[in-house]
């Protein structure tokens, strides 16, 4: 028993101390990043900040002159230098900048693979955040995981304070006409009843939130509507189909003498149903829409009214936080 306990930190030793060999001889050769729209100066800089990171990491950096790497920034060079060095790792990347950002790629590759094994990049702002994104690149290349799996309070760029870009939220406002065609001989049994709708809406990205107030006037009807509705808006693009549904409070009358019907009310009503937006990424958009409503009436002498409305509008959209709107 007790040469078991004298044998485990032995064994232990012997493993830590094969890891720590093992990891100081890993090595990496940093070769050269492609520039556009960047000075030579900053290709040199980063070049220095990578071999200064990997050596803090505890990988062996093979020291190359400028001159010689300056221009080897694809996978056949890297793997010629790999080659030639007798090395097991190499990396090269590129350093693009697109207006205020720089965007910082690094690519690892071996002599085992043929090939790059691993690719990861990050965005920065400044040029004061350089250190910190390839703190970041080389944590991402040592533990084989992306740059936001290793980001700590002290590795945060400023590029990534920002608040992300996004599809602007609107208000619209304007009119649909249409008809509403009864079903079941409701509405005073009127053929069909024409439809003015005003309507104003807050469009977010695919969700849109209706306000819409409704005229329907027929032969034997007339009924006033106020409805609130939830659209899904299924793209992004100028024409896009979508799905509705939602409630409101409606107000019905109806007479109709020669079938004997005279009766007016009101009540809660749903409707369910849906469209296609077009145009919907100009201000003006157009609409077709197509729903089903059903009334539900208070006085239970009288049979609830329901039918099917189809209608085109046009509507205007204003952002968010401008101001008054008008519909035009």
């Amino acid at each position: 028993m007790n040469r078991f306990f004298i044998c485990i930190p032995v064994l232990l030793f012997l493993v830590f101390s094969t890891l720590l060999s093992e990891t100081g001889n890993l090595d990496m050769m940093v070769l050269g990043f492609k520039q556009t729209n960047l000075d030579e100066d900053l290709e040199q800089i980063i070049i220095e900040l990578f071999k200064s990171e990997f050596t803090a990491s505890g990988i062996r950096v093979i020291n190359l002159e400028y001159s010689e790497i300056k221009d080897c920034y694809d996978l056949d060079c890297a793997l010629t230098k790999l080659e030639e060095y007798d090395s097991k790792r190499a990396c090269f990347g590129e350093l693009i900048s697109l207006g205020e950002k720089i965007i910082i790629a690094v690519h690892v590759v071996n002599p085992d693979s043929g090939g790059v094994y691993f690719s990861e990049r990050i965005t920065i702002n400044e040029i004061e955040d350089l250190d910190i994104a390839v703190k970041r690149l080389t944590a991402a290349v040592v533990q084989g995981k992306s740059t936001l799996a290793v980001i700590t309070k002290e590795t945060i760029t400023s590029h990534e304070t920002e608040d992300p870009r996004r599809r602007r939220n609107f208000y619209t406002f304007g009119l649909r006409i249409g008809y509403l065609f009864p079903l079941a001989d409701t509405y005073g049994e009127s053929p069909k009843l024409v439809s003015y709708s005003l309507v104003g809406a807050y469009e977010m990205q695919k969700y849109i939130v209706e306000a819409r107030f409704t005229i329907n006037s027929g032969d034997y009807s007339l009924e006033q509507a106020v409805d609130f509705s939830l659209l899904y808006s299924f793209y992004l693009g100028d024409f896009s189909p979508y799905l509705a549904a939602g409630l409101g409070v409606h107000w019905v009358n109806n007479d109709n003498y020669d079938e004997n019907i005279d009766y007016s009310g009101d009540g809660p009503a749903f409707n369910i149903g849906g469209g296609l937006f077009m145009f919907q990424t100009y201000d003006f958009r157009f609409w077709l829409d197509v729903r089903y409503s059903y009334l539900f009436l208070f006085d239970k002498e009288t049979t609830d009214q329901h039918g099917i409305s189809v209608s085109i509008g046009v509507t205007h959209r204003k952002e968010s936080g401008g101001g008054c709107s008008g519909i035009f």
